[in-house]
Order: structure tokens, then C-alpha cells, then sequence
């Protein structure tokens, strides 16, 4: 039987963490990658793994290697410099991550780590805001690409005290916010109204699903605004009530394809590999989460259709 060693890995890039709560977060994933693997052996299907090369981060700077390796794995998937509407799909089907959607204690975003048996994992908080979850799993893509054989759990506000975090950020914002097409859309939007305004702001973090202030805060960054600006805005009301007065759609209310795990659970309660209370026992979490993972596949219709391998 499988089983990735998350807790070793972790231990050698997690030295100073002393909150009981990353080393629990740790273990939850190791629970959701084991029991992903042995739906997987017993179904009798493969995951297949296209996992690209890592990134040296020994010397240059780390912000520009960071956005070389976000553009130059946007290439290798195919995407272009389009935005990726479902981020956690792609990596499942492109890169064979293992990704658990599952609610997690509000402070943390999710956590990623890596083992060549099992292959990239990650725990996302299906609490969090969809914009917010496609950052936290494009920071933690990151830290696959930049230091791969770290184990990073997200908790708080992101403190960025190393060259490893500083490059996951960095890597993130460029990947979900690609600075040449960034850069067209703001100068087209400057050229046809001689503004860049809030309205814009908001229009344009949607078209990139993310929130105003990942975009904001990456206009600054690439000098397309002046820094300081997220600050300025928000003081000036730039807030929930106005961007709900722009009666825009939510399309963080628009259903996705379930997760892969949603697929191997729902399949395995279907042909009696495993039965609800196995499910609760086997991933560490409660009933209540585990018929919503059954549910989501239940109401996408995916049992006894074809796994995505």
C-alpha cells in the first residue's frame, strides 16, 4: 500500500513552526492522499502525472524567476496568456495533482506537499471565496514549482520571510494574472475611457478570477498604478456594498466539475468498496462534509461514469 510521507518533509522545511494546528493540517492531508490512492487501487485505475521540471531558485532575482516559470508553464499546459476559469480541473487533469477541497479552520488557505509515490497534494478551504482558493492553490503550485519537496501549510496573514515564499507569490499572481495580457487589458481599458476606475477594477478581477485586491495589489507591482493605491481605495469606501451595487453576476455561485475525490467516493460507495462511515473514518472529517463530497458527485452525475484519470 502507498502511503506518502508527509510528516518527515515537513519537519525539515517547517523547523520553527511550533502551531499544533499546521502539524494537524499536515496530517489531514496525509489521510485525504492515502485514502485517495486506495479508492484508486481498489477501482483498478491509474492517475497519470505530467509533472514538469522544478525551478532553480539558487541565484537571480526571485521575482523574475518566478514570472519566467509561470508564463513558461502557462506555455507547456497550453493556455496561453488567457485566464484559467477552473485552476484546480486543470491541475488534476494536466499535472495529476491530487487536490481535497474540504472545510478547514478559518486562517487557513490550504497547504500543498509532494511525494513521488503519490504525486503533488493539496488541501484548499472550501470555506474561502472561490478567488481566494484560486490564489491559495496558485501559491501552493508555486511551491511545487519552486521547492517542490518542501511541505507548505498557509495559515494567517501571508508573511512573506522567505525566498521560497516570496517566489510561490510571486509565481501565483503571474500565473493567474499573466503581466502581458494584464498589461493589454489595462491599456485598453485606459485608451477607451482615458480612466482607469474602481468599476474597471472590479470588471477586470472578474474576467481573471480573482479578488480586487490580488489585482490591485499585482497592478501596483507591475507599475501600472501607483503603489499605495489598494490602501487609498479602500478608505475611500471601496468595499462588499459597492461591488455588489455594480449588479454584477457571481460567478463564484456558478458550479464547477467536483473534484477527483468526489469521483473515486462516490464510485466507491456505489460498488461497496466503502460505505459512508469507512469514508468519515478513512479522511478525518465529518459526516456532514462527507455527504457533501457524495453529494457533489451525486448531483453531477458522475457515478458509475467514467473516472478522470
Amino acid at each position: 500500500m502507498v502511503k506518502p510521507e508527509f510528516a518527515a518533509r515537513f519537519r525539515r522545511s517547517a523547523k520553527s513552526i511550533q502551531d499544533t494546528t499546521a502539524w494537524d493540517i499536515v496530517a489531514l492531508l496525509k489521510r485525504f492522499a492515502t485514502t485517495a490512492v486506495e479508492i484508486e487501487q481498489a477501482l483498478e485505475i491509474g492517475f497519470d502525472q505530467g509533472i514538469p521540471a522544478a525551478s532553480a531558485l539558487g541565484t537571480g532575482n526571485v521575482h523574475e524567476l518566478a514570472r519566467d516559470a509561470a508564463l513558461n508553464l502557462r506555455q507547456s499546459l497550453g493556455v496561453g496568456m488567457t485566464p484559467i476559469s477552473n485552476l484546480i480541473t486543470l491541475l488534476e487533469i494536466e499535472l495529476g495533482f491530487r487536490i481535497f477541497l474540504v472545510r478547514l479552520p478559518g486562517e487557513v488557505s490550504g497547504a500543498y506537499a509532494y511525494d513521488p509515490a503519490v504525486g503533488p497534494c493539496m488541501l484548499v478551504n472550501l470555506n474561502h471565496p472561490r478567488t481566494r482558493q484560486n490564489y491559495t492553490v496558485a501559491h501552493e503550485l508555486g511551491h511545487f514549482i519552486g521547492s517542490r519537496d518542501d511541505v507548505d501549510v498557509n495559515i494567517g496573514p501571508h508573511i512573506i520571510d522567505s525566498r521560497e515564499e516570496r517566489f510561490a507569490n510571486t509565481f501565483a499572481a503571474a500565473f493567474l494574472m499573466p503581466p502581458p495580457w494584464l498589461r493589454r487589458r489595462f491599456q485598453e481599458i485606459r485608451g477607451q475611457s482615458g480612466r482607469f476606475s474602481p468599476r474597471n477594477l472590479v470588471f477586470l478581477a472578474r474576467a481573471a478570477h480573482v479578488s480586487p485586491e490580488a489585482l490591485c495589489r499585482w497592478l501596483e507591482n507591475l507599475g501600472l498604478v501607483q503603489q499605495g493605491t489598494w490602501e487609498s481605495l479602500k478608505e475611500r469606501g471601496f468595499n462588499a456594498d459597492f461591488i455588489n451595487s455594480l449588479g454584477l453576476e457571481d460567478a463564484q455561485t456558478t458550479p464547477l466539475p467536483p473534484p477527483r475525490l468526489a469521483w473515486l467516493a462516490a464510485n466507491a460507495v456505489a460498488q461497496g468498496i466503502l460505505s459512508e462511515g469507512q469514508l468519515v473514518e478513512r479522511l478525518g472529517i465529518d459526516r456532514t462534509q462527507v455527504r457533501y463530497l457524495l453529494d457533489d458527485a451525486m448531483v453531477s452525475g458522475v457515478v458509475d461514469s467514467e473516472i478522470p484519470a
